[in-house]
């Protein structure tokens, strides 16, 4: 096992996601096989894992925060974008989740910030180029900060007083576990202490979702289906991804630092890789999934043996989860009939650039409470070799597991999470 200065010890989650909006509920949706998929009349997809529509106003109020930290939030975010308000909420809850919010003991420069996601904010600026169009004397100057992903980690360093590193991290849907590595090298460098990982949501614009449609990786809206069914992944049946609303957020720590100061221990992120196909395009390739594997399975000091669990990236792609599976099996070498698999996308749908950071929130979840979450539209898996899961939810206890992440231009990322008690 490693030692503690190459692990990092998470202290706190924090989700805003289309099946909860905070930890113990998107837990009980998990293990329930809730799915979040719903068709919204008016809204570009039409077909999603969307967020209730509330105000910030009162997200805020449900976070039963100390009075002076609503008034921060709602002080220096009631006006931002809205990927940038669910960032924050995320953040804060995680924050308060580490025993951080009335500040302990931690140096502000040993504190970092990292976001999953590139052109986060896309819709907020397609709907501002549409009134520019029409009127452009009602762009307002703070426009010009809130069109930069970087407007996420300057509002949440503000949020926590982070004076640390920062940095966003751009892979397509492998965002969010390159983000999870980035913060535990900055933690292994000794650069940081302390770092909030968030994983963004993607406000995407029509222009995405045509294109997304266009190219066949999205779900084209079926009117007479049930919303909750049509996202498949690993099924015979699967016929593209469902665009999924959320964010997350993982606090990462020093392990040792993180044992002085009694800090809750919520999992420990042990290791991973990222490696490139040499591809520019949208097709996934099994030997890139399988080298992530077996890279993350070295980086975190474990074995083959040890890995209990894996959380796919399948989104639902017809080749893409085809050949996921063939990168596991070949990963595996033989164990794909004793590790289990599933997919959180089918009850989230995909949060693209936030994903790798959403689910990482979801695999602990499920290593620590003892169950692994169903995939309910799993009716004919495409591999039946493979330990799917399945549709109903499993009571077993897993300790080590890996969490996958693809993205467009070559991206293959793999994560190996622990659950918490680490001997």
């Amino acid at each position: 096992m490693m030692q503690d200065t190459n692990v990092a010890q998470v202290t706190g989650l924090g989700v805003v996601t289309s099946i909860g909006e905070d930890v113990a509920s998107f837990a009980r949706a998990l293990k329930n096989g809730v799915s979040g998929v719903s068709r919204r009349e008016g809204r570009i997809p039409a077909l999603g894992g969307f967020l209730p529509d509330a105000a910030f106003e009162n997200r805020v109020a449900n976070l039963a925060l100390p009075e002076t930290w609503s008034r921060k939030l709602l002080r220096l975010l009631r006006r931002a974008p809205y990927s940038v308000q669910i960032s924050a909420l995320a953040c804060l809850a995680a924050w308060r989740a580490a025993g951080l919010l009335e500040r302990a003991p931690i140096d502000p420069t040993r504190v970092g910030v990292v976001v999953a996601g590139q052109n986060i904010s896309a819709g907020f600026q397609f709907r501002a180029m549409e009134r520019f169009r029409a009127e452009p004397d009602y762009l307002p100057a703070s426009y010009g900060l809130h069109f930069l992903d970087t407007d996420h980690v300057g509002s949440l360093s503000e949020l926590i007083g982070a004076c640390g590193e920062g940095c966003t991290t751009g892979g397509a849907s492998a965002s969010g576990n390159l983000a999870l590595l980035t913060g535990l090298r900055l933690i292994r460098q000794k650069l940081i202490d302390v770092c909030a990982v968030v994983g963004a949501l993607a406000d995407v614009s029509p222009v995405e979702s045509h294109a997304f449609q266009q190219m066949g990786a999205m779900h084209h809206t079926d009117l007479e289906a049930n919303p909750a069914s049509l996202c498949r992944p690993f099924d015979a049946n699967r016929a593209g991804f469902v665009y999924g609303q959320g964010g997350a957020c993982l606090i990462l720590e020093n392990a040792a630092l993180a044992r002085q100061r009694g800090a809750p221990d919520c999992g420990a992120v042990l290791g991973g890789a990222i490696c490139l196909d040499g591809n520019r395009s949208s097709d996934l390739r099994s030997a890139g999934v399988a080298r992530a594997m077996r890279g993350a399975i070295r980086a975190a000091g474990v074995t083959l043996d040890d890995i209990d669990y894996i959380n796919a990236h399948a989104a639902g792609s017809f080749l893409g989860d085809e050949r996921e599976v063939a990168g596991i099996k070949q990963a595996l070498d033989g164990r794909h009939g004793q590790v289990w698999l599933n997919s959180t996308k089918e009850l989230t749908g995909h949060c693209l650039w936030g994903a790798g950071v959403v689910e990482a929130a979801a695999v602990l979840i499920q290593l620590n409470e003892g169950f692994l979450h169903p995939n309910p539209n799993l009716e004919q898996p495409l591999d039946p070799e493979c330990r799917f899961v399945g549709p109903q939810a499993r009571e077993v206890r897993c300790r080590t597991a890996l969490s996958n992440s693809h993205g467009f231009g070559g991206f293959n990322t793999s994560v190996v999470l622990q659950a918490s008690g680490r001997s």
